[in-house]
């Protein structure tokens, strides 16, 4: 989590520097929590090691007071891959512009419609969630077939990750080479991607 100190990162921010900013940008608060409870999550905590971590409550107020208007991502716990806990532990938002993210690879514990179904579906229908990290091992697109299939009834939004040019013996790679040439996963994903355009 976020180092709590005053004059750490986002809570250094004073007057109204984000006023002006693009009104399409999504602040992502914080990338793939971990380690940490729903408790520390929202509201901070002495995390291992004796950091004081902020919470995501902390974090939304640092970005309204500096007079953001845009909408604020906050991903889940297990490096964003749960959700369970999200709903009740959902900050306030004087703005009412909450996102849910997700994160999810064939490798994770939450990588089945039944567990998408009893997690994430019931936040996507109280506010939007969008998949941060989507991704599988090995270039292969299976996987990542079958959530946007589960994702796109679902309501729920994805990004391919990573624009990147890993071997995907461990890593997603979407490309295969900096002029874009697409891996066999970015094939799949471009291809669903344009099927829903039509």
């Amino acid at each position: 989590m976020a180092d709590a100190r005053p004059r750490s990162g986002l809570l250094a921010l004073g007057g109204d520097p984000l006023s002006g900013a693009d009104p399409a940008v999504v602040f992502d608060l914080y990338n793939e929590p971990h380690d940490v409870s729903w408790d520390c999550w929202r509201s901070g905590c002495v995390a291992p090691g004796g950091l004081r971590a902020a919470g995501m409550q902390q974090l939304v107020d640092a970005v309204r007071s500096a007079r953001a208007r845009q909408p604020i991502m906050l991903t889940g716990l297990r490096w964003g891959n749960d959700l369970g806990g999200w709903l009740a532990h959902r900050p306030s938002d004087p703005r009412g512009q909450l996102v849910a993210g997700f994160h999810v690879y064939d490798f994770n514990s939450c990588a089945n419609a039944a567990c998408w179904d009893a997690t994430v579906a019931p936040i996507a229908r109280s506010v939007p969630v969008v998949t941060g990290e989507l991704g599988q091992r090995g270039c292969a697109h299976g996987f990542v077939d079958r959530f946007m299939r589960w994702a796109d009834p679902s309501g729920v939004s994805y990004l391919g990750w990573g624009w990147n040019t890993a071997d995907c013996s461990g890593f997603p790679a979407l490309i295969a080479d900096f002029s874009g040439r697409p891996t066999p996963y970015g094939a799949g994903l471009r291809a669903h991607l344009a099927a829903l355009d039509r």
